[in-house]
């Protein structure tokens, strides 16, 4: 098997090919419908795409893949559920266990090869639950660096800018400050055209996933939740986020998983993180059930400062350039180190991504007893 050729670098290639794994989805779940829904007007074709396969005798068990809520990450996410469709559809036992794979949750992002929506808003730190009663509190990092994290110039002397960006950021963060940035960056929610803006409302696209999400588990007994990364963690490794739902321990996961990247976050950890997020919703709501979630982080760089420092600087410099545009050298430049951050073109990655992801799901679906 080549793991590099499940990918695909354009959106509508993406999505095309994701809507035929539907034929051979059929032939083990006839019924399984391929739907979808739109972003924005119906007139920009952005769409998150859904296919919906049943158990064909009992509702036991549901595996939910989920993919591209950071635009640019849904082409390693498509990866994975093209992978997941030949490596595991043969092996499931269909008549317990029902899917749901989703691509492009956030489809205008993945579209024009961005991270946020075209509210430039982070959807994995929208999801709060008391938008309506107050405003979440935006990080301290943001309120004293302001300047740095909002846009002010167009960037048109690239090399320049970088070393001048590059010694600012040496000088006012430390390692663990460019780490954090790198792995558990936090949200902030009064600055609408800087990073990891979180919003201030449930915005589309998230509405319509938590909606569509509680009634698919609505269903089932048992519903097992993955939702498709890249960027953080360690290069070329995968890791493994579970949330505070979850009784076990980051210890006793990583000994039932046999798997050396496993994290637990809390929700102040994660504010907003739709994983979190969907597992406390639907354990509230459905008590009976059992919700087993996950985040699948695949990394792309290395740990180092210098490498933390890189994924800062270049989170920034997309997002001046959205804003406030420059020259095309600075284009060309600042669009080239976004994909090495969340897309490498790299074979032996792309390889890597496939892979672990199988081993990742084997052993998650062997322990939960779907396998």
């Amino acid at each position: 098997m080549n793991e590099s050729s499940f990918f695909n670098n354009d959106y509508e290639q993406s999505r095309s090919s994701f809507r035929q794994l539907s034929r051979r989805i059929r032939t083990y779940y006839p019924e399984a419908v391929l739907d979808y829904w739109y972003t924005g007007p119906a007139a920009d074709d952005n769409t998150t795409d859904i296919i919906e396969a049943d158990a064909l005798e009992e509702f036991k068990t549901l595996i939910v893949l989920s993919s591209g809520e950071h635009g640019i990450e849904g082409f390693a996410g498509n990866a994975v559920l093209e992978m997941f469709v030949k490596t595991f559809l043969p092996h499931l036992d269909k008549s317990t266990t029902g899917l749901t794979l989703v691509h492009g949750l956030n489809p205008w992002g993945m579209r024009h090869n961005r991270r946020v929506t075209e509210s430039n808003i982070d959807l994995n730190r929208n999801y709060l639950d008391h938008f309506s009663n107050n405003s979440p509190v935006t990080h301290s990092i943001f309120e004293n660096h302001l300047p740095l994290f909002r846009p002010a110039t167009p960037v048109n002397d690239i090399n320049t800018h970088n070393n001048e960006l590059k010694s600012e950021l040496r000088h006012i963060f430390s390692y663990e400050d460019l780490q954090m940035l790198k792995n558990t960056p936090p949200g902030q929610y009064k600055y609408s055209d800087s990073l990891y803006y979180g919003g201030k409302h449930l915005d589309e696209p998230a509405e319509k996933w938590t909606d569509y999400f509680i009634s698919r588990a609505a269903g089932y007994e048992k519903v097992i939740h993955i939702d498709l990364h890249t960027g953080g963690g360690p290069e070329n490794e995968l890791t493994l986020i579970f949330m505070n739902g979850e009784t076990r321990s980051a210890e006793e996961l990583q000994s039932a998983l046999s798997w050396k990247n496993v994290m637990k976050n809390t929700s102040a950890d994660m504010l907003g993180d739709s994983v979190d997020y969907l597992q406390r919703i639907a354990q509230k709501k459905f008590t009976d059930k059992n919700i087993v979630s996950s985040l699948f982080e695949f990394g792309t760089i290395k740990e180092s400062f210098e490498d933390c420092l890189f994924c800062t600087k270049t989170m920034l410099n997309e997002n001046y350039l959205h804003f406030k545009g420059g020259s095309e050298e600075a284009a060309e430049k600042v669009s080239n180190d976004f994909i090495r951050l969340f897309n490498p073109a790299s074979r032996s990655w792309k390889e890597s991504v496939v892979t672990q992801a199988e081993q990742a799901l084997k052993s998650l679906l062997t322990n939960e007893g779907v396998l």
